[in-house]
């Protein structure tokens, strides 16, 4: 997909030199950033519509793309995404929320640590997705704004009561009877605090020299003794049983997947790698509310977040002044 970006160089007296000797010329350029929308003091224009949706939003707006839509369609799906997106920034700006290069390569550079990776590696993985740097780093903005915004607009109005995790607990009461709990053994390898980039890197290595063994069949235990780096290292990694309820999500949904004995592939996390192995598990019976009180406080707060920030949003959007001229 194509998405490269119009740059337009030189002031007005350039653009009407340039008309003069080549007028189709500077009709095209002319054209192509014309203003499509205006969302209350800000515009949206047509290179920004092409650098979003690239060769779905150009040429005749009659015209059929692959997945049945028009291409006046596809317009008007990524311009809309546009003005949401534009009402936000407006919206963070307003708040004293804004996010600066500074705090995007924060994130990135925080995201590579925690992954093992290298830039070289994030450049690589983008190309692959057909993604260029300044998409990422505009996802990455994004999210950032929207993280503030929750915080500031939307947190203290989600509020999980008792009443609503009781019935939750009863509507999903099925899911709770073949509960059980897991006993693990884990190596880690935490990346140290303040870690430059290489060293991360070299933790990532070291945590895959790791795991190459333990598929060679290294035992679980001596690598544990050898190369973790927490206490239960000196125990082989053992853990003990682990109730799901103190685990993250995420972490439950893979131990349900994995056979006893099985190992699992190296993880990153915020501090560091680790690998796992399940080595045991065993029924829990009785299950009360209030074993599983927090795991279904998070599930309903997660969805009252999305719910919340999806309304503040449409409210938004209608109380602006916006005009399309697409």
């Amino acid at each position: 997909m194509d998405r490269g970006k119009i740059f337009l160089y030189g002031a007005v007296y350039a653009f009407v030199f340039i008309g003069a000797l080549f007028p189709s010329m500077a009709y095209s350029v002319e054209v192509r950033d014309k203003v499509i929308a205006i969302v209350n003091d800000d515009v949206i224009t047509m290179s920004e519509l092409i650098a979003e949706g690239g060769d779905n939003v150009k040429g005749d707006p009659d015209s059929i793309l692959g997945n049945g839509m028009t291409v006046r369609e596809a317009q008007d799906i990524v311009l809309e995404q546009l003005i949401m997106r534009r009402l936000l920034d407006q919206s963070v700006k307003e708040y004293g929320l804004d996010v600066t290069s500074i705090d995007i390569d924060r994130v990135i550079a925080e995201q590579l640590k925690m992954n093992g990776m290298s830039r070289q590696d994030l450049m690589q993985l983008l190309a692959k997705e057909g993604k260029t740097y300044e998409e990422y780093k505009s996802e990455i903005d994004y999210s950032i704004k929207k993280e503030r915004m929750i915080s500031r607009r939307l947190s203290s109005h989600i509020i999980v009561t008792d009443d609503e995790i009781d019935a939750y607990f009863k509507e999903h009461q099925a899911e709770y009877k073949d509960r059980k709990e897991y006993r693990v053994s884990e190596i880690v390898l935490p990346i140290p605090a303040n870690a430059t980039e290489s060293i991360a890197v070299e933790t990532r290595n070291r945590a895959d020299m790791v795991h190459n063994k333990l598929k060679s069949g290294a035992s679980f235990e001596t690598m544990a003794k050898e190369y973790s780096m927490v206490p239960d290292a000196e125990k082989g990694g053992d853990m003990g049983f682990i109730q799901p309820a103190t685990l993250d999500p995420g972490f439950v949904s893979l131990l349900n997947k994995m056979k006893i004995g099985q190992v699992s592939d190296v993880i990153a996390t915020e501090n560091g790698f680790i690998i796992f192995k399940l080595t045991d598990t065993r029924p829990i019976t009785n299950i009360t509310v209030n074993d599983v009180k927090s795991e279904i406080t998070a599930i309903i707060k997660r969805g009252k977040t999305i719910t919340f920030f999806d309304r503040w949003m449409s409210d938004l959007r209608a109380s602006a002044f916006v005009q399309k001229m697409l």
